[in-house]
């Protein structure tokens, strides 16, 4: 089995935790706490307590979507789809982790995207890991 040391190009297509409703995709930048806990995911298939990612773009796609208060947490689902680099080929495969977790929010609306400075995501539970082999050679 590979064994992953580098995440490029995430999104989160994000659904609600209780009637699994599509609400839409979010956007971000990886730092390397928030890389380092998406990879112990798709390592060892364990969740780690908690992820925070920052400068989050979120895109509606439902009509039924509110955002949240701040500080305020909601029960989500998510699949979180990236590349993810073979540490020892060097090969970069497209993953989806499919998890459970609360989210809590921080931010700002801006017309019709959503931007957060910061989403913490809490009681973080695995549903599957599903690798996509199909190599890409190259550098991030």
């Amino acid at each position: 089995m590979a064994v992953f040391d580098r995440i490029a190009a995430p999104h989160l297509d994000l659904y609600d935790g209780q009637t699994d409703e599509y609400y839409g995709r979010a956007t971000f930048a990886v730092p390397p706490d928030a890389e380092s806990r998406l990879l112990q995911i798709i390592n060892h298939a364990e969740a780690p307590g908690s992820i925070l990612i920052q400068n989050v773009t979120f895109l509606p796609s439902s009509g039924n979507y509110v955002p949240p208060e701040h500080f305020e947490r909601r029960a989500r689902k998510g699949i979180l789809r990236a590349d993810f680099r073979d540490a020892d080929s060097k090969l970069w495969m497209l993953a989806d982790l499919s998890v459970a977790f609360d989210t809590w929010l921080r931010g700002k609306q801006q017309g019709d995207e959503y931007f957060f400075d910061n989403v913490a995501l809490t009681n973080i539970a695995v549903q599957d890991v599903r690798i996509l082999p199909h190599g890409i050679l190259g550098t991030r």
